[in-house]
């Protein structure tokens, strides 16, 4: 065969198999496509699941149902928490979240385990002498005296109010008292038998930590437990909260939750803030007769995000 013919068959034939082979390729693909599992609603895979606890809290909004099954809706266009939960206070079904089971740092919303376990375990009317263990100097504070006697109650009134640190480090240690055990090992038996499987206190106060979190999903079984108490019904609209200790020595904070001067369907429950787990609250709303729960964390504005869910939810789900 002459040299140049050999050539021009030569190159027919490269272009035949590189023809063949596209077309290979395309097969591949479209057979891969369509052997991928699909996601129906309320299924969340394994690798996604993997997918989103390795991007954090800025992932997106969650699946179309959560684990327990309920409606999923997400309203929370606007909102900028890394995370939330929005649920019915009555029924406990999920009104909207954002990744609600991706454990973030929760600051001063770890206060609320300290009240649950200083009621379960201790007495409001109990009186605490204070010591240098349990006083804080990091704000808020009340500025707690060592030596001087308060009443229990009044310590976790104001902590759930004005979310003061030291009342927080006083509570810790009466409770540790009590149980003759470090008090964050009384936290944490707690969170397991509420089945918090992904919640972690490494004090009770809140401050930051790599040991202290949980997840807007653990919170809610949280306030499952903590809301029917007297203590929280009593105090959710105070703007302030003042009281006299035994010693005569005066003391009082306000309320850390800004929204209850401008808005009569609040009713607090918790906030919090640290600089690692940004702003947090956990609010009651009342309308009408509507009655649910908003769980904001890792915010940037949480007042504005509390805002923001409860005029989704009441125009867009409960309308």
């Amino acid at each position: 065969m002459p040299k140049k013919t050999f050539q021009n068959h030569f190159i027919k034939t490269l272009k035949r198999l590189g023809g063949f082979l596209i077309a290979g390729l395309f097969v591949l693909a479209v057979i891969f496509a369509f052997s991928r599992p699909s996601l129906s609603p309320g299924t969340e895979t394994k690798d996604l699941k993997a997918d989103n606890e390795v991007l954090g809290s800025n992932s997106g909004d969650t699946f179309p149902a959560d684990n327990d099954g309920n409606v999923n809706v997400s309203v929370g266009e606007g909102v900028k928490a890394d995370s939330y939960l929005v649920y019915d206070e009555t029924s406990g079904k999920v009104l909207s979240s954002r990744n609600p089971n991706t454990a973030v740092a929760i600051a001063s919303i770890t206060k609320l385990m300290t009240a649950y376990i200083t009621q379960k375990y201790g007495n409001l009317e109990d009186t605490w002498a204070i010591n240098s263990a349990s006083t804080s100097s990091i704000h808020p504070v009340l500025g707690l005296v060592p030596g001087d006697k308060v009443i229990i109650k009044d310590l976790v009134d104001a902590m759930l109010i004005g979310s003061a640190n030291d009342s927080a480090a006083a509570l810790g240690a009466y409770v540790s008292s009590i149980k003759k055990q470090p008090v964050i090992d009384v936290m944490n038996n707690e969170a397991k038998a509420l089945g918090m499987n992904s919640t972690h206190y490494e004090n009770p106060i809140g401050f930051d930590s790599e040991q202290n979190y949980s997840t807007a999903s653990d919170l809610k079984l949280l306030l499952n437990a903590v809301r029917p108490l007297s203590l929280f019904s009593e105090i959710d609209r105070k703007q302030s909260y003042s009281f006299v200790s035994q010693t005569g020595k005066t003391y009082s904070v306000k309320a850390t939750n800004t929204l209850l001067a401008s808005d009569p369907d609040i009713h607090a429950i918790k906030t919090g803030f640290t600089d690692e787990a940004k702003g947090a609250m956990i609010t009651a709303i009342h309308h009408d007769d509507k009655k649910f729960i908003i769980i904001v964390l890792g915010s940037t504005d949480r007042e504005d995000d509390t805002k923001l869910l409860k005029k989704h939810i009441l125009e867009e789900i409960l309308q």
